[in-house]
Order: C-alpha cells, then sequence, then structure tokens
C-alpha cells in the first residue's frame, strides 16, 4: 500500500523552477525532492505510533462498552482503523530494515523493531582514525581520511628489488627439468 501524497510532493518539487546552471539543476531538485519528503514523512508517518496508543485506548473504552451491551459497531471500526495503523507501522519499520520476515508480513513487534534499531546503530561510523592517529568526526576529515588510506593502499611503491619475495615461493622445478624446458623443441614435440 503505497503512502498518499509521496507522489504529489514528488511532482510538486520537481515542477518547481530552479535558478541554476543546467548541470546543476538536477542536483539541486533531488536535494529539494530529498528535504520536501523528509518532512512529508514525518507529517505521515510521524504520528503513527501517537494515533496507534490513542486508538488502543479508546478501543479498549469501546469493548468495555460493548460488554456492556452497547452498539459493537464502534468496536468493529476502531480495529480497522487500529489495524491500518498497524500496517503503516510495520511499513515503516520494514522500509528501515532488511529483516525478511517484515517483507513477508509479520506484524511489527519490539524484537523487530530492535533489530531494525540495532542494525542502524552498528552501521553508522561515528569516526575514523587519521595517519597521524587523531580520531575524527567530523564528515570532511572522515572522507580526507578514507580517500587517503584507499590511495595509499592501491599505489605502487615501485619496488625494484624482488629477491626476498622471491625467496619464499617454493622451488618446484628442479634444474633438470628447467634445463629440458629451456632448450630447443623439434617440430614433433609441437605436432
Amino acid at each position: 500500500m503505497a503512502e498518499q501524497g509521496c507522489g504529489a510532493t514528488i511532482e510538486v518539487v520537481w515542477k518547481r523552477d530552479i535558478k541554476a546552471m543546467a548541470c546543476n539543476r538536477v542536483i539541486k531538485k533531488i536535494q529539494n525532492c530529498g528535504e520536501a519528503l523528509s518532512k512529508w514523512s514525518k507529517t505521515s508517518f510521524g504520528s503513527v505510533r501517537r494515533e496507534l496508543k490513542e486508538k488502543r485506548k479508546l478501543l479498549s473504552k469501546a469493548e468495555l462498552a460493548a460488554s456492556r451491551g452497547e452498539d459493537v459497531t464502534w468496536v468493529r471500526v476502531l480495529e480497522q482503523e487500529v489495524n491500518l495503523l498497524m500496517d503503516r507501522e510495520a511499513q515503516m519499520w520494514s522500509q528501515r530494515s532488511k529483516i525478511q520476515w517484515l517483507r513477508d508480513g509479520d506484524r511489527n513487534t519490539q524484537y523487530f523493531h530492535s533489530k531494525a534499531s540495532q542494525r542502524r546503530r552498528r552501521n553508522y561510523i561515528k569516526g575514523v582514525y587519521n595517519r597521524e592517529g587523531r580520531w575524527c568526526t567530523d564528515s570532511r576529515s572522515m572522507v580526507v581520511t578514507v580517500v587517503e588510506f584507499y590511495q595509499g593502499l592501491f599505489t605502487s611503491t615501485n619496488p625494484t628489488s624482488f629477491d626476498d619475495i622471491l625467496e619464499q615461493i617454493p622451488h618446484v622445478v628442479i634444474e633438470e627439468m628447467n634445463s629440458d624446458l629451456m632448450g630447443d623443441f623439434t617440430a614433433h614435440e609441437v605436432d
């Protein structure tokens, strides 16, 4: 079930005229879409938990009233609303999580919520140590540190002597075999 307003939000933002160079327009539109979708998400999904809590309270009151002999139609309406809110909440968490069970339709539980949050915490990089051994936490210095590390890792030092390395390779071909291999070959051997 796609949420109402997502497509319209993207459409409105994308149609806005951007005063920028041609090469930067698309980048700026994407940034604007991201900001607008974040705001839309907060209004669409931000209140799901609060609404669910309120509807559950109303449902328990309606069930109590129905047990006293009052009309049960309000209970059915509230049950449907609670189920819709639970589906929206499950959708919200399934978008944040890679857990297969959520994709297969399991209801959101505290276990799945903790797994999604745990994965996010585990994958978040708070900082890195640079070459001098200083702890860097701002994104710019982290990017510089990572780029420097991989440039150094994949840059050749242009070695001139391989003797130490070659000594570590075991000798499988003995001298006699080597002289046979290095000798002249005949047309018969080629055939």
